[in-house]
């Protein structure tokens, strides 16, 4: 009884666990350029402030792999360090 116990707590903290970090999901296309730079590793204020403006002028972008297409300085090796942190909806 106690293992089946133990066993349904600990699922249960790794589905919260799983939740909560697909809950903190940056949205690329939403967030503004301070939110951008603290959730991205590799990404600071100038970076930050490129994908929002590359946004407002272009449009959304459909997919995180567009990133670094559009937006100098952002690479493929910084949208693949930072794909459990932000999305594009």
């Amino acid at each position: 009884m106690l293992r089946n116990t133990v066993s349904i707590l600990v699922a249960l903290g790794m589905l919260l666990s799983s939740a909560s970090a697909l809950a903190a999901l940056i949205n690329l296309n939403a967030a503004n350029a301070e939110e951008i730079a603290e959730a991205m590793n590799g990404v600071g204020s100038v970076r930050a402030a490129a994908i929002v403006e590359e946004r407002r002028k272009n449009g959304k972008f459909k997919s995180l792999g567009e990133v670094p297409e559009r937006v100098n300085g952002v690479g493929d090796a910084t949208i693949e360090k930072n794909k459990d942190k932000v999305t594009v909806q």
